[in-house]
């Protein structure tokens, strides 16, 4: 089986507290930009290569150690 596509990133942010954090890299609060070639994107939000679902499900299951988990006082499992 061959796949179509030649090559697939992945990102994976975070929007907590009006902050917006890269959960694959260890960056401080990133900004969102507009371009209008380019459309919305965040600025310096890493991009990582995946080559297979099992690098995929790593990278996810990294990223979901780095969310931030609290409860809150309108839903106690909320953010988990």
């Amino acid at each position: 089986f061959q796949s179509k596509f030649e090559k697939i990133m992945v990102s994976y942010l975070e929007i907590y507290n009006e902050e917006v954090r890269d959960l694959l890299s260890v960056t401080s609060s990133l900004n969102v930009r507009e371009d209008p070639k380019e459309g919305v994107f965040v600025e310096g939000l890493s991009k990582w290569q995946v080559k297979g679902i099992h690098e995929l499900i790593d990278i996810l299951k990294r990223g979901g150690e780095q969310r931030v988990v609290e409860s809150t006082k309108m839903n106690e499992r909320s953010s988990q």
